[in-house]
């Protein structure tokens, strides 16, 4: 009885305290994948009482279904329809408790009791990574601006940085792995979609959301990241220069290979040398004058001919054939990454 008390008392204290951070100014990167917003993640994470985790898109999730009729009163049951994903648990690498089992123990409101669920997930995260003193969460989901209305009503003081990188950098960086678009064209159209959000984003939130670009991270990362530090109110430290405070999951394997290394300038022009000419031009077609609107030079020639029909099919036909593989490869890297990590009771994680 008397350690049941101390367990109870003890997780009130931690509700209360979670409850306060709430409130606290956390972070969200956002921006159109593969533009270094786990790069910056990493780097920002490094500032003293701040905790970077691997992207969070439960948060949401969370939200919009405690919003539904009828599921505010299956907390439970909502909770871990969310946490069953077999992508959160190869990224995160554990099985998350539910621990408000006291009904009076979650607010009313959606948003207030979806923020409290997600950031009891961030702590309990906390603990196994050592950062108990956390008071800032980073999170670097790139979708965090297409949800930023929902992220406002779930932490009321977020501030929100909206990382740019060059399209065809993107393009060169996404193509060869085994998610997002799978030919050149669609690259361009994912990147344009993306950037817009984030653009729309800054537009309605000029006080909440910073433009930074990548290629000036890389260039003179330290003046940047004082900038981002500066509007964020993290503590800028020399630790963030080498991106190195996420834990990087074994599920990500050689993506985001830049976390845990120095912020250097070349890495944004890598796409020069990636990509082909003809997937340069085919781009710089696809975008059109979005380049040179966001700050983009355009190289290809100007009478490079668009796809024809013949090319465009050869194209799609590739693209159907990778997309195919790459479903595969990446059900195989998950069920590989969650096969290795231990339940709480020390089994092996269920996959469903």
């Amino acid at each position: 009885m008397g350690h049941r008390l101390e367990v109870a008392t003890r997780w009130a204290l931690d509700a209360h305290r979670l409850s306060d951070r709430v409130n606290n100014v956390h972070v969200f990167i956002g921006g159109c994948g593969r533009s270094g917003t786990t790069m910056l993640g990493s780097a920002l994470g490094s500032a003293s009482h701040a905790l970077v985790t691997n992207e969070s898109q439960f948060k949401t999730k969370l939200f919009n279904l405690l919003r539904l009729e009828g599921e505010r009163e299956r907390v439970r049951q909502v909770f871990q329809r969310v946490f069953r994903d077999l992508r959160f648990k190869a990224l995160w690498e554990f099985d998350p408790a539910y621990r408000f089992d006291d009904p009076g123990a979650l607010p009313d409101r959606p948003a207030q009791a979806a923020a409290l669920l997600t950031l009891d997930v961030v702590d309990q995260y906390a603990a196994g990574v050592g950062r108990e003193g956390w008071e800032v969460w980073v999170d670097h989901s790139p979708d965090n601006l297409r949800h930023i209305n929902s992220l406002i009503a779930m932490f009321p003081n977020a501030r929100f940085v909206h990382l740019l990188r060059d399209g065809r950098g993107v393009a060169a960086s996404v193509l060869p792995l085994d998610w997002g678009p799978n030919m050149i064209v669609d690259a361009a159209e994912w990147w344009l979609h993306d950037v817009a959000i984030g653009l729309a984003a800054e537009r309605r939130f000029p006080d909440r959301v910073l433009l930074v670009r990548y290629e000036e991270l890389t260039r003179n990362p330290a003046a940047v990241l004082h900038r981002i530090c500066e509007f964020t109110g993290l503590t800028f430290c020399a630790e963030m220069l080498f991106a190195d405070a996420l834990k990087k999951p074994a599920y990500l394997g050689k993506q985001h290979q830049q976390v845990g290394k120095q912020i250097l300038a070349a890495q944004s022009e890598q796409w020069r040398q990636s990509l082909s000419p003809r997937e340069i031009e085919l781009f710089e077609h696809a975008a059109g004058d979005f380049l040179s609107l966001v700050g983009y030079e355009r190289i290809a020639r100007s009478d490079a001919p668009v796809a024809g029909k013949f090319e465009m099919l050869s194209l799609r036909v590739a693209a159907l054939i990778r997309k195919s593989l790459n479903k595969r490869r990446q059900l195989i890297r998950q069920r590989e990454a969650i096969a290795r990590l231990p339940a709480r009771d020390g089994s092996a994680l269920s996959l469903f």
